[in-house]
């Protein structure tokens, strides 16, 4: 195998272990509460959430006497006002039959809602189920989720998302405490308006975890582009892990009672759970700017609410930074910018930094099985650059990680792409109803592992590079050809941005193919392009036919519900016109 400038000559065995991670809480709602920083903003009174797209008195029933609703302005609430409304939710809940290991549904945007629920869900010990609000128009999706997790606790966006659910639940419906949020009355639901402070009525005594381990406090599904999403049953321990994991890796010092997180993610993607625990858990507040993502609100907002802490996906962050250049008075404050995509992108990185001018930009690699795994220490350069692509860090605390052989369980050397393998506190353990179970195994010594479906690299001292998913290998001519390695080269010598896939090909067994926006107008491109991949990247990289997206009859890159761009509809369409 040609030697790729991503490669580095070594012989040493692709692992690393990041040394002991935290012993696990038997309570996460009491971790996350007595935190100290937790604590301190409590007594403080100090901002816990901001939903600038919601009125001021939103909620407000679920308050106390003492608190006062504001009629003007956008929703705020202080700690000790979310910690109170907490209360007055999980006192309903009991009174309504709700218990420990009960699993409890939300279709709503990003909201202050849909915070409280998260709360009080971690406060009673119930399973959290954050949902797009599409799934219920998915009807062979959410009556299999009905029938498997049997919520009773439901929070729908609106009346008719209630009605699309009681359609779907007929006969299986085992819903004790049903609520929406806009719209006319719906029989066997509640308004949110409705939901009052019961006085006198107490909440049940804090849910403790029989065996943190095992006891599961949230579920994500994946966003994969090729099949239905699966079912991530994160544990106590495991969400202990992720924060502690991020708190220990990004830039610790940030994290503060001064911290302001900006969410810029649907609620039912890891980012967003991950981004307002990491704030709430030091003491910070969250900021909700927007029902759904604008690049401008976003950009407002980070500078009109002084956010310290933000986190993107790279289509949010183009969006961004194609915006004209506009006159602002007042300065961004921005410490940190995250970034989590399929790659670790340098330019990305860069162009985070010009437009935004936080203190450090930082790759973040995660899943919805497992988050984070991967980092910098705080007193080390980071990221690490290579080739276009930036390091996502060595193994954390708690963590294994290893690039294995292709197909295989067994190290490859550090400086060869292979299979990146997982073992960790912070990640689950099977999908649910143990789909898939081929994605995970047990080694002699008894650790469970968990194949990412991502290829990667890693470095003499552990920094890892991740350039491609297993999946879109393309094998041609008996070599394997990882499709984001002819990309990135594409984009950079041709200015492009790109997509490649395999074809099958009657000689070779597969053929790379290449979409791109648009080709310059110039004689011969094609053939340039294809000269240069062979010339930067060895004979292997055979490149047969390009299009662009016209010739497709496609405007723009076709995505799916994370922005993420569907090389699947590319295929189809290119296979279409073959025929």
């Amino acid at each position: 195998m040609p030697q790729h400038p991503m490669m580095v000559n070594t012989t040493s065995s692709a692992e690393h272990y990041g040394g002991p991670g935290s012993p696990a809480p038997n309570s996460l709602w009491q971790w996350f509460t007595e935190a100290e920083s937790f604590r301190e903003a409590s007594n403080a009174f100090a901002p816990a959430l901001c939903a600038l797209h919601q009125p001021g008195d939103h909620l407000s029933g679920l308050l106390s006497a003492g608190h006062l609703a504001q009629p003007k302005g956008h929703f705020k609430w202080t700690f000790s006002e979310f910690l109170t409304a907490t209360e007055s939710l999980a006192a309903l809940w009991g009174l309504a039959g709700v218990q420990k290991g009960d699993s409890v549904f939300t279709f709503v945007t990003n909201s202050a809602e849909w915070a409280l629920f998260f709360w009080t869900s971690m406060r009673m010990g119930t399973i959290f189920v954050p949902l797009d609000p599409n799934t219920v128009k998915r009807k062979d999706e959410i009556t299999n989720l009905i029938k498997m997790l049997r919520p009773t606790v439901v929070l729908a966006q609106d009346s008719e998302t209630a009605a699309l659910y009681d359609g779907h639940s007929r006969g299986e419906d085992s819903a004790r405490f049903k609520v929406f949020g806009q719209g006319g009355f719906h029989r066997g639901w509640k308004h949110l308006a409705s939901l009052k402070r019961e006085p006198g009525l107490q909440a049940p005594p804090v849910a403790i975890a029989d065996d943190p381990d095992t006891a599961i406090c949230l579920i994500m599904f994946t966003s994969g582009t090729t099949n239905l999403p699966k079912g991530c049953p994160i544990s106590v321990s495991g969400m202990a892990a992720q924060i502690g994991q991020y708190h220990h890796s990004i830039e610790p010092t940030s994290w503060t009672p001064e911290a302001r997180m900006l969410i810029n993610t649907n609620n039912f993607r890891p980012i967003c759970y991950l981004a307002c625990m990491n704030a709430w858990k030091a003491g910070g507040s969250v900021i909700f700017p927007s029902v759904t993502f604008s690049p401008t609100t976003s950009l407002d907002a980070l500078r009109e609410e002084g956010c310290t802490h933000t986190w993107f996906v790279p289509a949010q962050l183009n969006m961004i930074s194609s915006l004209p250049v506009r006159e602002e008075k007042k300065p961004f404050t921005i410490k940190v910018v995250i970034t989590s995509g399929d790659l670790a992108d340098e330019a990305l990185l860069h162009k985070a930094k010009d437009v935004l001018r936080p203190m450090k930009v930082l790759p973040s690699w995660g899943m919805s099985e497992c988050a984070p795994l991967m980092g910098y220490r705080s007193d080390e350069p980071a990221p690490r650059y290579r080739s276009g692509l930036s390091g996502v860090g060595r193994a954390l605390l708690g963590t294994y990680v290893k690039v294995a052989e292709t197909g295989t369980e067994t190290a490859t050397r550090k400086g060869e792409h292979g299979d990146l393998h997982v073992s960790s506190q912070a990640m689950i353990r099977s999908y649910l109803r143990n789909v898939k179970p081929e994605d995970f195994y047990d080694d002699p010594e008894g650790k469970r592992w968990f194949k990412t479906g991502d290829v990667a690299m890693m470095e003499d001292d552990g920094v890892v590079f991740v350039v491609g998913r297993t999946k879109d290998v393309i094998k041609c001519k008996g070599f394997g050809i990882v499709p984001s390695i002819m990309e990135r080269c594409l984009d950079d010598s041709s200015r492009v941005e790109s997509k490649v896939f395999g074809m099958d090909h009657g000689v070779y067994g597969a053929i790379p193919v290449a979409v791109v926006d648009q080709l310059p107008p110039k004689q011969g491109v094609k053939d340039a392009m294809k000269a240069k991949l062979l010339d930067y990247l060895g004979s292997e990289y055979l490149l047969g036919d390009v299009y662009e997206l016209k010739d497709l009859d496609m405007d723009e890159w076709p995505r799916n519900s994370s922005d993420k761009i569907l090389k699947s509809s590319l295929h189809e369409k290119v296979v279409s016109m073959s025929k």
